[in-house]
């Protein structure tokens, strides 16, 4: 028997452990408590802690969307990952929503290549060369060297504490979400991710007619900080929860990605939302 239902993943201070009712079942309660125990002193050894998810909220977003939605009795069947990148977060979410059909958005070209090389081949991906924004039409969209700053604007929150421009800009189509779901006969999205890199406020305004409707049951979007700043475009938090909470959303939590000491502080963190029941 194989050990593939134990996921464990590091971070700098923790090791998070995935499907861990699957793990205890496997083994027996009995084997499943001496190796974790084992675990748990091998991994404080070396300053790092056991967390389960399961037990313990704001750890892992595909646990606790999978719990709220659990205590709700819905499925989780349709997921968009907007600026999917390389489809890092999509490849995870096909994993952790066994069941759900990811749909993701990514305008710039060579990443867009990236994404199909990576999901393509994956029954349950569906993968959309377009950008999402507030209307429907055609946008510069501003290139960095770095392709994970790729955006619809040009003075998000990273750009503008690291002082750098865009190398260049190429134009792309970009299209309101409701409208798209509309026209690909989209009656519902589960779980909507956005992480535009400034221009995620946009985007959910592109989405306003499916949030009427209550079409969306979880938001799950990047911001930098609460208030927004001078000459910055997005990462703020309270605008999206001010539009948010205007159509019946929740905020739940939020998962820090990183916090940068060097200078100015500056963070890097996602908030997940979930429409009020």
């Amino acid at each position: 028997m194989g050990l593939r239902c134990l996921h464990l993943w590091c971070s700098r201070q923790a090791v998070i452990l995935n499907n861990a009712d699957t793990f205890r079942s496997k083994l027996g309660p009995v084997m499943a408590g001496l190796l974790g125990s084992a675990v748990k002193k091998f991994l404080q050894r070396r300053g790092l802690m056991l967390v389960n998810p399961d037990f313990r909220w704001g750890v892992s977003v595909f646990s606790d969307i999978r719990r709220l939605a659990q205590s709700q009795n819905w499925s989780l069947d349709q997921v968009f990952d907007v600026g999917a990148h390389f489809g890092e977060w999509a490849g995870t979410a096909l994993t952790e929503f066994a069941s759900a059909q990811v749909c993701s958005f990514e305008p710039f070209p060579e990443s867009f290549t990236q994404l199909q090389q990576k999901l393509g081949g994956h029954t349950r991906s569906r993968l959309v060369n377009l950008a999402a924004s507030d209307s429907t039409g055609e946008k510069q969209f501003h290139l960095y060297e770095n392709s994970c700053l790729n955006s619809l604007t040009d003075s998000s929150a990273w750009t503008v504490k690291a002082n750098w421009s865009s190398m260049a800009s190429i134009v792309v189509r970009s299209v309101r979400l409701d409208e798209w779901c509309e026209s690909e006969k989209v009656a519902q999205v589960d779980v909507l991710k956005v992480d535009t890199e400034g221009f995620d406020l946009q985007v959910l305004q592109g989405a306003t007619r499916l949030f009427e409707r209550r079409a969306v049951r979880f938001v799950f979007v990047e911001f930098n900080d609460l208030q927004p700043r001078e000459a910055v475009t997005g990462g703020a938090l309270l605008p999206i929860d001010s539009l948010l909470r205007s159509f019946g959303f929740r905020f739940i939590n939020t998962y820090v990605d990183n916090v940068g000491v060097q200078g100015q502080l500056f963070v890097t963190s996602n908030a997940l939302f979930m429409l009020q029941p």
